[in-house]
């Protein structure tokens, strides 16, 4: 068998065999290793579907999340003028300004995605026991919360001289479209809420936000994007 890798933005991995000689060219995207395109009625005939690389996350959503979180044109708010036409008056409002060209996502960003897909596949197992398993999917949005408004929008901090840019929620409907695809895995993740009504549930967090993250943020932020 001969493997080839190598780093694209679009082309997906090819798999030919010859003579018993198989050759398997995969798609790697920022230094990681994508599993294949999965079979899509294969994939979804069953609640978890497919994930070949036992990691926890479904492969179409490993997919959909590095391409998603690929590249990005970096936005801020910056302090303008606005005079109010009826009264003349001038007042102090924001501005969202974005640059003209893509740069990479910070690795922090789909590691973040990453957690709550592997958090999602949990949760829809048992739905019953959401009150038990909430805080596998409640580290994951605290993860992201802390970094979105420490880190990012609409004013970055910097920790290494490095900002790690989330201007909006990850776990939100685009990503609930792709997790929850299917009638049964969506009907799963309503039991799932459901089963937590009428709560109460207090932060997980302990220290400064990053000690919620399944991955080590600090280390990631010595590296560039």
């Amino acid at each position: 068998m001969i493997i080839f890798m190598y780093e694209c933005e679009s082309r997906d991995e090819t798999t030919v065999d010859k003579s018993e000689k198989t050759i398997t060219v995969y798609k790697v995207v920022h230094g990681h290793r994508l599993p294949p395109e999965p079979d899509p009625k294969i994939n979804n005939s069953t609640l978890l579907g497919i994930d070949s690389n036992n990691n926890g996350v479904r492969d179409d959503v490993e997919r959909w999340i590095y391409t998603r979180y690929d590249k990005h044109f970096p936005c801020k708010m910056v302090e303008v003028n606005v005079t109010i036409p009826a009264t003349g008056k001038t007042v102090t409002g924001y501005k969202r300004i974005c640059e003209d060209h893509e740069v990479p996502y910070h690795q922090i960003v789909r590691e973040i995605a990453m957690q709550g897909a592997r958090a999602a596949q949990i949760i829809i197992q048992e739905p019953e026991r959401a009150r038990e398993t909430r805080a596998v999917f409640a580290r994951a949005y605290n993860c992201s919360f802390y970094f979105q408004h420490t880190f990012s929008f609409p004013a970055p901090s910097k920790e290494n001289n490095e900002s790690v840019y989330l201007d909006h929620y990850i776990f939100g409907d685009e990503f609930k479209a792709v997790q929850f695809n299917t009638s049964r895995r969506s009907r799963a993740f309503a039991k799932y809420n459901m089963a937590l009504g009428g709560g109460v549930y207090g932060n997980l967090s302990k220290n400064n936000g990053r000690d919620v993250c399944d991955f080590n943020a600090t280390k990631l932020l010595r590296k560039n994007p």
